[in-house]
């Protein structure tokens, strides 16, 4: 092969390799787990039931399960994300329950997750929801206690779908969102890629993907080849 051929070839794949690599600038998440990859301390799945709570650990890591009345369940699990939206992959969460909106509590059963933040007066959520069957009501919830938004309500929705809601107050809002069954009796249902964002916040530096991190390497790998190969032909001139 021709020398200044193959260099430029080489050249041209560590220019992409590292451009594709490269952090770009983005808000940071406000919750832990977002991408629901990471696998709780319980294993999976895991089966809450006989208790009222709110902070039940789930399957997830930074997850919990909320149930309203002691004679239903809530179960969730991790398995490999069907999800073919942009930002899906790794694991999803699998939610099966057969309760519904307590009248006592004033709450369903569901799953959500503690906030890394202080209640805002402006935010932004993006989740990924596939409905199998009955109904979930998914959002931010308002400090006095309420879903800031009760029409973000979902019934089977035959595949995945992206849900967003924008904050501006006046009433702060939880950072960490919660996903309720509000109708009995009960619902099951796939969530994956919760992102939670404050607009005001200044973008900071997004950790590349795998596969990105992947081609860096490839990329610092072909730039010590080209290294070595110049040093070898300059050895033989």
């Amino acid at each position: 092969m021709n020398y200044r051929k193959a260099r430029h070839t080489v050249t041209l794949l560590l220019g992409i390799s590292v451009l594709a690599a490269s952090p770009s600038l983005g808000r940071a998440e406000l919750i832990l787990n977002p991408s629901l990859d990471e696998i709780g301390p319980l294993g999976s799945p895991v089966t809450t039931t006989g208790v009222i709570t709110q902070s039940a650990q789930s399957a997830a890591a930074f997850w919990t399960h909320i149930l309203a009345n002691p004679s239903t369940f809530i179960t969730t699990e991790l398995l490999p994300s069907t999800n073919p939206l942009p930002g899906g992959g790794g694991n999803m969460l699998h939610v099966v329950t057969n309760g519904g909106l307590d009248p006592v509590t004033s709450f369903g059963p569901g799953v959500g997750t503690t906030p890394v933040v202080p209640p805002l007066l402006q935010a932004e959520l993006s989740y990924d929801l596939f409905v199998v069957s009955g109904q979930v009501t998914g959002g931010f919830v308002r400090v006095s206690g309420p879903f800031a938004d009760f029409s973000l309500t979902f019934g089977p929705t035959g595949g995945w779908i992206r849900v967003t809601q924008t904050w501006n107050g006046p009433e702060r809002v939880s950072a960490g969102p919660t996903f309720e069954t509000l109708f009995a009796p009960g619902a099951e249902y796939f969530l994956d890629n919760v992102r939670v964002t404050d607009p005001n916040a200044p973008p900071q530096p997004v950790i590349p993907e795998p596969g990105s991190a992947v081609l860096l390497a490839v990329g610092m790998a072909l730039c010590g080849v080209t290294f070595l190969w110049r040093r070898g032909r300059v050895s033989k001139a």
